[in-house]
């Protein structure tokens, strides 16, 4: 079994059409067909999202030496799930299936997005404590805003184990400005010649962050 016919009987279990995928997952239904045909592989985020969608790791949606049913605990039953079984699903059990996991793939999206509000709300609350209780904390602190962006994509790139979802452009130019608006507004130092070097650190975090994703993505792809 490829990687291509694996996908397809994930899709034949949760009782979905090509065109259900499709809306559940905003993608052609040509691009699922040349997935199921093994003509290409999703990338890094339609396979975080298959495995969000069928509620199974990653590693388990791509290794094709363990059985569908058995991702789920039925080893007594694993099986494969042929055309003919989908037929004789009800229309509206399928229907109910496919509102349930709408409902259930949405819900985890909204936290994820939600987690940049919520930081951004909290750190912008340290900036206003800073700045009314520090001296030039106004000037010195207004960084933290920028930072706030930062810990969601850190959370959201152990969820997904994938270290290239780490917003590092925020990161490095965030603390570089953090660093420098003290520096000035205390009278301490002065590195505003530094920011080459934040530039730098940015074009090298995506780097390595990229090799390790595609390293970790052929382990788990290869893994027996």
């Amino acid at each position: 079994m490829n990687v291509g016919h694996r996908l397809r009987e994930f899709r034949l279990r949760f009782n979905y059409t090509v065109e259900d995928l499709s809306s559940l997952i905003n993608v052609t239904s040509e691009t699922i067909l040349s997935w199921e045909k093994g003509e290409v592989t999703p990338n890094f985020d339609q396979l975080n999202e298959l495995a969000a969608l069928y509620d199974v790791s990653e590693e388990d949606l791509i290794n094709t030496n363990k059985g569908i049913n058995e991702c789920y605990g039925d080893f007594d039953q694993d099986r494969k799930v042929d055309d003919e079984e989908v037929k004789n699903k009800s229309k509206v059990n399928k229907e109910k299936d496919i509102k349930s996991s709408k409902i259930k793939f949405k819900a985890k999206l909204e936290i994820l997005r939600n987690l940049d509000t919520i930081f951004v709300i909290l750190f912008v609350a340290i900036y206003l404590i800073l700045g009314f209780t520090v001296s030039h904390g106004w000037a010195a602190y207004w960084p933290l805003i920028l930072l706030g962006f930062v810990p969601s994509s850190i959370i959201k790139a152990i969820i997904y184990k994938k270290s290239a979802l780490v917003n590092y452009t925020v990161l490095w130019i965030g603390l570089y400005l953090l660093v420098s608006m003290i520096g000035t507004a205390y009278n301490l130092f002065n590195i505003w010649w530094c920011f080459i070097f934040a530039i730098l650190l940015i074009i090298l975090s995506y780097s390595l962050a990229n090799i390790l994703d595609v390293k970790l993505f052929l382990k788990r792809k290869n893994k027996k």
